[in-house]
């Protein structure tokens, strides 16, 4: 999970690389992810990213767990092609932890995506075009009062052009008794119970 902040705008990529790095941290964690499974994992990253994956760990500070023995990055670019490089190595990473996933999606969910920033928008678009990442199932939360002329619905339109699904589900606001019987189901008690954690405003 990742989330967009109103003040941190000029954060570029924050709330994407955020939901990134608990991934890993997820994965990590993970029963599945045995030290073949790993090393498997590092090769795929390392001939994919090369010694640019020194520079993404700038972002991703977990990745260092994954990949060790970082050397040093060898570019100096500018802001404009720092941007660009990093958005081509995040489409990169995220398109080998795709393939490395097999047969279980990826889900990333962001919050706030009304507050992103200019290029978390183009990188979910530059995401989504690359092809290769239909394994990833991107949740994204906003507030419909904040979407007008949104640069998002122009991300989404590139995305269903290019064979991705795109729903949209509006969500009201639910009543007391609806959010019982919520809380009922996700933690598996009575709704007796589930008023208990429900204050009236």
């Amino acid at each position: 999970m990742g989330k967009f902040d109103q003040l941190e705008q000029a954060g570029s990529f924050s709330a994407i690389a955020s939901a990134l790095n608990k991934y890993i941290d997820l994965l990590l964690e993970g029963e599945d992810l045995n030290r073949d499974r790993l090393e498997i994992l590092s090769s795929k990253l390392r001939l994919t990213l090369g010694q640019d994956i020194c520079y993404l760990t700038s972002v991703l500070p977990s990745l260092s767990k994954i990949v060790d023995d970082l050397g040093p990055s060898t570019h100096s670019d500018d802001c404009v092609n720092a941007q660009q490089r990093l958005n081509y190595l995040l489409c990169r990473f995220i398109s080998v932890i795709c393939s490395f996933s097999e047969d279980s999606p990826i889900v990333m969910f962001l919050d706030d995506v009304h507050w992103a920033d200019s290029y978390s928008i183009a990188l979910i678009g530059q995401i989504l075009k690359a092809g290769d990442t239909h394994q990833l199932f991107i949740l994204c939360s906003c507030r419909e009062d904040q979407m007008k002329d949104h640069p998002l619905w122009d991300t989404l339109q590139i995305a269903s052009s290019h064979g991705y699904k795109v729903t949209q589900a509006r969500l009201d606001c639910i009543n007391n008794n609806e959010l019982k019987e919520v809380l009922s189901h996700l933690l598996r008690i009575t709704p007796r119970l589930s008023k208990c954690a429900v204050c009236d405003f």
